[in-house]
């Protein structure tokens, strides 16, 4: 199985942590965010992994090379100007065979991947979106239900307080990547998912950890509680 972990975000919001250092170089718990994402990958037998980059390039190749290769065949692209997550998923479509995994990189989770990727493959959609059930999904990607299809999706609602958030993480099969060369900066919430309600599976989470280290707040929750968490990975 193969998998695109998207790294290229400035980290704007976790500054000035991510002055010198970038998101998924971040330390949790003694490790770079990196190293998690790399044994999450070997349990569930993802043996090739396409991540892109943008800033800091040179410290993420050397602690990729360094560190991660044993297991792992490591792709690492460089973007000169940030594409946006859809503009990554166009421009690297030759990497995926069927489907592929696609995650955010400084989202920390022990999300069942195998399970993840047979719930897409039993589903006969093209999209399988993870998502909870959250109480405060104002800054978040939001979907509704109707008939257990998918009825809509909202990128960062106001008027909603409350549904089943997306956890950004992500199986899609290689045809949804075929998408028009832009100059704009596209992204999988705003861009992928709301045009394509028909196609999308929902993974709901249960007991899985899953955090979304964006900001100082979550970051400093996340090196709290990732102790218990990694017991059993």
């Amino acid at each position: 199985m193969k998998a695109i972990l998207l790294a290229a975000g400035e980290g704007t919001r976790l500054k000035p942590l991510t002055d010198d250092t970038p998101k998924c170089l971040m330390p949790v718990c003694g490790q770079p965010m990196l190293y998690w994402w790399a044994k999450l990958f070997e349990k569930h037998g993802v043996d090739t992994v396409l991540i892109n980059t943008h800033n800091f390039y040179d410290d993420i190749k050397n602690y990729i090379v360094k560190n991660l290769t044993s297991k792992i065949k490591w792709i690492i692209t460089y973007e000169d100007k940030l594409l946006g997550s859809v503009g990554t998923l166009r421009d690297n479509r030759h990497f995926v065979n069927d489907s592929v995994i696609i995650a955010y990189a400084d989202v920390l989770t022990n999300i069942d991947l195998s399970m993840l990727v047979w719930g897409h493959e039993t589903s006969n959609k093209d999209i399988t979106i993870s998502v909870r059930w959250s109480d405060d999904v104002s800054q978040k990607g939001v979907l509704g239900f109707k008939d257990n299809n998918v009825a809509w999706y909202k990128e960062k609602p106001i008027k909603i307080k409350r549904g089943y958030e997306n956890c950004g993480v992500y199986v899609m099969n290689k045809k949804v990547l075929t998408l028009p060369q832009t100059k704009k900066t596209l992204d999988i919430g705003t861009h992928i998912l709301p045009n394509r309600l028909k196609d999308l599976h929902p993974y709901v989470l249960k007991d899985e950890y899953l955090i979304d280290m964006g900001t100082i707040e979550s970051y400093a929750r996340a090196n709290k509680e990732w102790y218990d968490v990694i017991q059993a990975l």
